[in-house]
């Protein structure tokens, strides 16, 4: 390139990146503008959507409610249908060079195939216009190109044939990724499994818990509806609401009055697993970011106590803050990383019930969080097994004779569910599994499977995937 090229390119580069720098100041960008940046973070450097979203929203508080919903749609929309996308761009643009420009052709195709609210003419040429605005007319052509093609073809896109390769597509079709979908259809079987991905696939409701330590679940749903919200009780869990409606449950005053917190209603199911009574002395080993330490809290009444361990100090301290707002003074935090034995040695006295709410693939809860499907491999579920072992092991310590562990993990592989119950049931003679726990809820019999576990399915009962057992010490 010659030195007058070079020249004007660095001028183009200074133009578009000034132009970025007023929109930002004038409190104006493209939704799209902002779902680019935001990809970039969350596919490109692992940022969590939920986080990178917060951070652009946090940066950009004038945005409209519109606005809002436009940017998580198309954040999410992306992330979730990756594979499909990828797949789709692949016939047009057999190799994009730049990661940031694949993500903008993203960006454009998942609201050609998706949003039916978006005319294709408006997502081409919005697309376009980011494509133009950060990289200038030359991408912004090839972006046009590619997107008015993929339109033109319109239903005659090819797709792998059923017959010919299942694996493809269903991993084209679904957007997943071929080991994970071999894998399930391996232990489930063909059909189980694509009704599993379109489960997973599906936007999940907002799910709210009501905080009985100061008002009850009929009392909160008249509060809510009187501000037009709509909703209906959760099936299964006692203290659950789903919302109907759109909006950001942070922005009511019932959420700083501590009358709620956000949870799925699975999530909710496993704090009353644990039987939690007024009173109890309860251990919740992995306790970050909070909620179903409160839970266990309000189920107690706030009477008793609940020790609240986690390894990491930040996250630890989003639990103090949400104990806070709800108004229990019950939970003790303490940094420890229980996989490596801390946290005996802060604790005096031994514990009647532990929960150990373990880290995990977290492949259960991919409707919440599509992100985890395309970051997770068959090598990281092994690991996390170890450390979830490695958990259950050390808590196994720190339990009163005829005292209970509840294990949960948001999953449904094996190695992290019942194939690693029964290890540590073989290496750790003195305990069993408690059948009692289907007592404690009335829960369809579904949620049940084989000597007591507890699996919350999400074809079955729309809600995240939760694996759960109970284990009593006999001695």
């Amino acid at each position: 390139m010659s030195s007058k090229k070079k020249q004007l390119t660095c001028i183009k580069a200074q133009f578009y990146s000034r132009l970025i720098l007023y929109q930002m100041k004038t409190g104006n960008p493209s939704a799209r503008l902002l779902a680019f940046r935001t990809l970039n973070r969350v596919i490109l450097k692992g940022a969590y959507p939920d986080l990178a979203l917060e951070r652009e929203l946090r940066d950009h508080p004038h945005l409209s409610a519109q606005d809002i919903a436009f940017l998580t749609e198309l954040v999410y929309g992306v992330v979730r249908w990756l594979g499909k996308l990828d797949y789709v761009i692949g016939l047009f643009a057999s190799k994009v060079r730049k990661k940031e420009i694949q993500n903008i052709l993203r960006l454009g195709v998942y609201q050609v195939l998706f949003l039916d609210g978006v005319p294709d003419y408006a997502a081409i040429s919005e697309t376009v216009s980011v494509a133009k605005t950060v990289y200038g007319g030359k991408i912004g052509n090839f972006v046009n190109a590619v997107l008015r093609e993929i339109v033109r073809e319109g239903s005659n896109l090819s797709y792998p044939e059923k017959e010919n390769d299942p694996i493809a597509y269903m991993a084209v079709k679904n957007s997943f990724p071929k080991w994970l979908v071999q894998r399930w259809i391996e232990l489930f079987g063909f059909t189980y499994t694509e009704k599993l991905c379109q489960s997973l696939n599906q936007v999940p409701p907002l799910t709210i818990r009501v905080n009985p330590l100061k008002t009850t679940r009929d009392g909160l749903i008249v509060r809510l509806q009187e501000r037009g919200i709509e909703l209906m009780p959760t099936e299964y869990s006692l203290d659950g609401i789903n919302i109907l409606s759109r909006f950001d449950p942070a922005s009511i005053p019932e959420f700083d009055l501590g009358l709620f917190t956000v949870q799925d209603e699975a999530a909710q199911l496993v704090s009353y697993l644990l039987d939690p009574k007024p009173g109890d002395r309860i251990l919740d080993a992995c306790s970050a970011p909070g909620g179903k330490t409160t839970h266990l809290a309000e189920l107690m009444r706030n009477e008793g106590e609940v020790v609240a361990f986690d390894i990491n100090q930040s996250r630890l301290a989003l639990v103090g803050l949400q104990a806070q707002r709800l108004g229990i003074g019950i939970i003790k935090t303490i940094i420890a990383d229980v996989a490596k034995g801390d946290g005996a040695k802060e604790v005096e006295l031994k514990f009647d019930k532990v929960l150990v709410d373990a880290p995990c693939s977290g492949l259960g809860t991919l409707r919440r969080n599509p992100d985890a499907k395309w970051t997770k491999t068959g090598t990281d579920i092994l690991e996390l097994s170890g450390i979830q072992f490695k958990i259950l092991s050390q808590v196994a310590k720190m339990i009163k004779p005829d005292g209970v562990i509840v294990y949960a993990v948001c999953t449904l592989m094996p190695e992290e569910n019942e194939g690693l119950c029964e290890r540590f049931l073989q290496e750790n003679p003195e305990f069993e599994i408690d059948t009692a726990i289907k007592s404690i809820l009335p829960l369809d019999p579904r949620f049940f499977r084989g000597s007591g576990f507890f699996v919350s399915d999400p074809v079955l009962f729309n809600m995240d995937g939760f694996f759960a057992v109970k284990f009593k010490r006999m001695n």
